[in-house]
Protein backbone atom coordinates (compact mmCIF):
# COMPACT_ATOMS: atom_id res chain seq x y z
CA UNK A 1 0.00 0.00 0.00
CA UNK A 2 1.07 3.90 -1.13
CA UNK A 3 2.28 5.88 1.72
CA UNK A 4 0.14 8.82 1.57
CA UNK A 5 -0.36 12.43 3.87
CA UNK A 6 -3.83 14.11 3.37
CA UNK A 7 -3.17 17.66 1.65
CA UNK A 8 -5.61 20.40 2.22
CA UNK A 9 -5.87 22.06 -1.30
CA UNK A 10 -4.85 25.92 -0.77
CA UNK A 11 -7.06 26.70 -4.19
CA UNK A 12 -10.02 25.10 -3.22
CA UNK A 13 -11.88 23.62 0.29
CA UNK A 14 -11.06 20.38 -0.89
CA UNK A 15 -8.43 17.24 0.63
CA UNK A 16 -6.38 14.87 -1.30
CA UNK A 17 -4.29 12.07 -0.37
CA UNK A 18 -1.20 12.29 -1.61
CA UNK A 19 1.52 9.55 -2.13
CA UNK A 20 4.92 10.88 -0.34
CA UNK A 21 7.17 7.63 -0.59
CA UNK A 22 9.55 8.25 1.92
CA UNK A 23 9.64 11.83 2.54
CA UNK A 24 8.47 12.70 6.23
CA UNK A 25 6.13 15.94 6.54
CA UNK A 26 4.63 17.08 9.64
CA UNK A 27 1.54 18.43 10.45
CA UNK A 28 0.72 22.24 8.79
CA UNK A 29 3.50 22.16 6.49
CA UNK A 30 3.40 23.52 3.31
CA UNK A 31 4.07 21.25 0.02
CA UNK A 32 3.39 21.28 -3.86
CA UNK A 33 1.61 18.33 -4.94
CA UNK A 34 0.25 16.53 -8.15
CA UNK A 35 -3.23 15.86 -8.83
CA UNK A 36 -6.26 15.58 -10.97
CA UNK A 37 -6.26 19.12 -10.49
CA UNK A 38 -2.86 19.65 -11.74
CA UNK A 39 -0.53 21.14 -10.02
CA UNK A 40 -0.71 22.32 -6.55
CA UNK A 41 -0.51 23.93 -3.38
CA UNK A 42 -1.48 23.03 -0.16
CA UNK A 43 -0.92 22.00 3.51
CA UNK A 44 -0.41 18.84 5.69
CA UNK A 45 -3.72 17.78 7.75
CA UNK A 46 -3.04 14.53 8.75
CA UNK A 47 0.30 13.03 8.40
CA UNK A 48 2.13 10.14 6.28
CA UNK A 49 0.43 6.31 6.52
CA UNK A 50 0.12 4.02 4.37
CA UNK A 51 -3.21 4.19 2.10
CA UNK A 52 -5.31 1.86 0.54
CA UNK A 53 -4.93 4.35 -2.47
CA UNK A 54 -3.63 8.01 -3.47
CA UNK A 55 -5.63 10.42 -5.48
CA UNK A 56 -2.28 12.21 -6.30
CA UNK A 57 1.82 12.97 -5.62
CA UNK A 58 3.68 15.19 -3.35
CA UNK A 59 6.13 17.04 -5.67
CA UNK A 60 8.31 19.01 -3.26
CA UNK A 61 8.18 20.72 0.07
CA UNK A 62 6.82 24.86 -0.66
CA UNK A 63 9.82 26.65 -1.32
CA UNK A 64 10.85 30.57 -1.11
CA UNK A 65 10.36 31.43 -4.97
CA UNK A 66 6.93 28.95 -4.19
CA UNK A 67 5.90 31.28 -1.77
CA UNK A 68 6.85 34.52 -3.98
CA UNK A 69 4.23 32.68 -6.40
CA UNK A 70 1.62 32.31 -4.06
CA UNK A 71 1.77 35.54 -2.85
CA UNK A 72 0.90 36.65 -6.65
CA UNK A 73 -1.78 34.21 -6.92
CA UNK A 74 -3.76 35.97 -3.83
CA UNK A 75 -2.88 39.41 -5.58
CA UNK A 76 -4.19 37.74 -8.83
CA UNK A 77 -7.27 36.63 -6.76
CA UNK A 78 -8.16 40.02 -5.25
CA UNK A 79 -7.95 41.42 -8.76
CA UNK A 80 -10.21 38.74 -10.38
CA UNK A 81 -12.73 38.91 -7.24
CA UNK A 82 -13.46 42.71 -7.65
CA UNK A 83 -13.58 42.60 -11.48
CA UNK A 84 -15.96 39.70 -11.46
CA UNK A 85 -18.54 41.18 -8.14
CA UNK A 86 -18.80 44.56 -10.35
CA UNK A 87 -19.64 42.86 -13.45
CA UNK A 88 -21.89 40.72 -11.90
CA UNK A 89 -23.79 43.54 -10.59
CA UNK A 90 -23.89 45.98 -13.00
CA UNK A 91 -25.55 42.89 -15.42
CA UNK A 92 -27.77 42.67 -12.28
CA UNK A 93 -27.26 39.20 -11.78
CA UNK A 94 -28.84 36.95 -8.71
CA UNK A 95 -25.41 35.79 -7.28
CA UNK A 96 -23.15 36.45 -4.59
CA UNK A 97 -19.52 35.86 -5.14
CA UNK A 98 -18.02 35.02 -2.50
CA UNK A 99 -14.26 34.00 -3.17
CA UNK A 100 -11.72 33.58 -6.73
CA UNK A 101 -9.37 30.82 -6.31
CA UNK A 102 -6.68 30.62 -8.82
CA UNK A 103 -4.97 27.55 -9.76
CA UNK A 104 -1.04 27.07 -8.67
CA UNK A 105 -0.16 27.24 -12.53
CA UNK A 106 -2.26 30.15 -12.67
CA UNK A 107 -3.90 28.96 -15.83
CA UNK A 108 -7.83 28.69 -14.29
CA UNK A 109 -9.20 30.09 -11.44
CA UNK A 110 -12.25 28.55 -9.91
CA UNK A 111 -14.81 31.38 -8.65
CA UNK A 112 -17.08 30.34 -5.98
CA UNK A 113 -20.69 31.51 -5.43
CA UNK A 114 -23.98 31.80 -3.67
CA UNK A 115 -27.76 31.99 -5.36
CA UNK A 116 -30.80 30.67 -4.70
CA UNK A 117 -32.03 29.74 -8.35
CA UNK A 118 -30.06 28.50 -11.38
CA UNK A 119 -28.29 31.02 -12.82
CA UNK A 120 -27.10 31.65 -16.46
CA UNK A 121 -23.53 32.74 -16.68
CA UNK A 122 -22.19 31.71 -20.16
CA UNK A 123 -21.99 35.30 -20.87
CA UNK A 124 -20.07 36.60 -17.87
CA UNK A 125 -17.57 33.17 -18.22
CA UNK A 126 -16.83 34.27 -21.75
CA UNK A 127 -16.07 38.08 -20.52
CA UNK A 128 -13.98 36.90 -17.67
CA UNK A 129 -11.94 34.70 -19.97
CA UNK A 130 -11.11 37.13 -22.24
CA UNK A 131 -10.53 39.84 -19.75
CA UNK A 132 -8.36 37.99 -17.61
CA UNK A 133 -7.26 35.46 -20.19
CA UNK A 134 -7.61 32.60 -17.86
CA UNK A 135 -10.05 29.30 -18.01
CA UNK A 136 -12.59 29.70 -15.50
CA UNK A 137 -15.05 27.96 -13.69
CA UNK A 138 -17.98 28.61 -11.93
CA UNK A 139 -18.81 27.04 -8.72
CA UNK A 140 -21.47 27.07 -6.58
CA UNK A 141 -21.59 26.20 -2.96
CA UNK A 142 -24.32 25.91 -0.21
CA UNK A 143 -24.97 28.00 2.54
CA UNK A 144 -23.05 25.07 4.58
CA UNK A 145 -20.18 25.04 2.77
CA UNK A 146 -19.80 28.85 2.63
CA UNK A 147 -18.10 29.37 5.74
CA UNK A 148 -15.68 26.34 4.67
CA UNK A 149 -14.97 28.34 2.17
CA UNK A 150 -14.45 31.36 3.70
CA UNK A 151 -12.91 30.49 6.66
CA UNK A 152 -13.18 32.18 10.32
CA UNK A 153 -14.04 31.94 14.15
CA UNK A 154 -16.54 30.07 15.40
CA UNK A 155 -18.26 31.41 18.95
CA UNK A 156 -16.46 28.91 20.65
CA UNK A 157 -13.04 30.91 19.38
CA UNK A 158 -11.79 28.27 18.00
CA UNK A 159 -11.34 28.46 13.96
CA UNK A 160 -14.20 26.85 12.21
CA UNK A 161 -14.31 23.37 12.73
CA UNK A 162 -15.83 22.91 8.56
CA UNK A 163 -12.71 24.80 7.43
CA UNK A 164 -10.17 23.18 9.75
CA UNK A 165 -10.36 19.79 10.12
CA UNK A 166 -13.60 18.19 8.92
CA UNK A 167 -13.58 16.25 5.96
CA UNK A 168 -16.69 16.20 4.76
CA UNK A 169 -20.43 17.41 5.99
CA UNK A 170 -22.18 14.93 8.36
CA UNK A 171 -26.01 14.78 9.30
CA UNK A 172 -26.70 16.75 12.31
CA UNK A 173 -29.80 17.32 14.10
CA UNK A 174 -31.70 18.20 17.04
CA UNK A 175 -32.00 15.42 18.79
CA UNK A 176 -28.16 15.68 19.22
CA UNK A 177 -28.83 18.74 21.16
CA UNK A 178 -31.14 16.91 23.38
CA UNK A 179 -29.82 14.35 24.22
CA UNK A 180 -26.99 16.79 25.46
CA UNK A 181 -29.40 18.38 27.53
CA UNK A 182 -28.39 21.54 25.74
CA UNK A 183 -30.64 24.56 25.60
CA UNK A 184 -32.69 24.45 21.96
CA UNK A 185 -32.31 28.01 21.24
CA UNK A 186 -31.74 28.49 17.44
CA UNK A 187 -29.38 30.95 17.97
CA UNK A 188 -26.99 29.01 20.23
CA UNK A 189 -28.16 26.09 18.02
CA UNK A 190 -26.90 27.45 14.14
CA UNK A 191 -23.24 28.22 12.97
CA UNK A 192 -22.37 30.54 10.35
CA UNK A 193 -24.00 28.92 7.84
CA UNK A 194 -26.90 29.15 9.69
CA UNK A 195 -27.08 25.45 10.01
CA UNK A 196 -26.88 23.71 13.33
CA UNK A 197 -23.21 23.21 14.13
CA UNK A 198 -21.34 20.47 13.34
CA UNK A 199 -19.62 20.41 17.20
CA UNK A 200 -23.13 19.04 18.15
CA UNK A 201 -21.98 15.57 16.64
CA UNK A 202 -18.36 15.02 18.74
CA UNK A 203 -20.00 13.96 22.18
CA UNK A 204 -23.77 12.80 20.64
CA UNK A 205 -22.68 9.50 21.07
CA UNK A 206 -21.20 9.20 24.47
CA UNK A 207 -23.96 10.91 25.83
CA UNK A 208 -26.59 8.57 24.15
CA UNK A 209 -24.59 5.82 25.06
CA UNK A 210 -24.26 7.25 29.38
CA UNK A 211 -28.38 7.83 28.72
CA UNK A 212 -28.87 3.87 28.15
CA UNK A 213 -30.30 2.01 31.09
CA UNK A 214 -30.66 5.42 33.32
CA UNK A 215 -34.27 6.30 34.47
CA UNK A 216 -36.16 9.07 32.58
CA UNK A 217 -35.99 12.69 33.87
CA UNK A 218 -38.84 12.77 36.19
CA UNK A 219 -39.30 9.10 36.65
CA UNK A 220 -39.70 8.91 40.77
CA UNK A 221 -36.78 6.06 41.91
CA UNK A 222 -35.57 4.74 45.70
CA UNK A 223 -32.02 5.82 46.41
CA UNK A 224 -29.23 3.39 48.22
CA UNK A 225 -30.57 4.80 51.83
CA UNK A 226 -34.00 4.05 51.03
CA UNK A 227 -35.53 7.16 50.71
CA UNK A 228 -37.20 7.91 47.20
CA UNK A 229 -37.09 10.68 44.91
CA UNK A 230 -37.54 11.97 41.74
CA UNK A 231 -35.15 12.18 38.59
CA UNK A 232 -34.46 15.88 37.84
CA UNK A 233 -31.49 15.80 36.08
CA UNK A 234 -28.37 13.71 34.28
CA UNK A 235 -24.56 14.98 34.47
CA UNK A 236 -22.42 13.84 31.60
CA UNK A 237 -19.43 14.81 32.95
CA UNK A 238 -19.74 14.24 36.57
CA UNK A 239 -21.06 10.60 35.67
CA UNK A 240 -23.87 11.44 38.46
CA UNK A 241 -27.90 11.96 38.47
CA UNK A 242 -29.48 14.37 40.46
CA UNK A 243 -32.18 13.38 42.40
CA UNK A 244 -35.10 15.53 44.27
CA UNK A 245 -36.13 13.60 47.38
CA UNK A 246 -39.03 13.40 49.20
CA UNK A 247 -37.83 15.43 52.17
CA UNK A 248 -36.75 18.11 49.81
CA UNK A 249 -33.32 17.44 49.29
CA UNK A 250 -31.51 17.39 45.99
CA UNK A 251 -29.18 14.91 46.09
CA UNK A 252 -26.22 13.39 43.84
CA UNK A 253 -26.10 9.80 42.86
CA UNK A 254 -23.63 7.85 40.81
Amino acid sequence: MPRAATIALVHRPLQVECACGNLELSLQERVVAQTEHGLVAGRVVRPPREVEQAAGRVVRRLTAQDEEHLAHLKILDAKAFLYAKRRIRERGMAMRLLSVRHRFDAKQATFFYLAEQRVDFRDLVRELAYQLRIRVEMRQVTQREAPQLLDGLGPCGRRLCCSGHIRGFQPVTVRMAKVQGISLNPGKLSGCCGKLKCCLRYEADGYAEYHKGLPKRGARIRCCDGLEGKVVAHQYVRRITLVARDDGEVVPVP
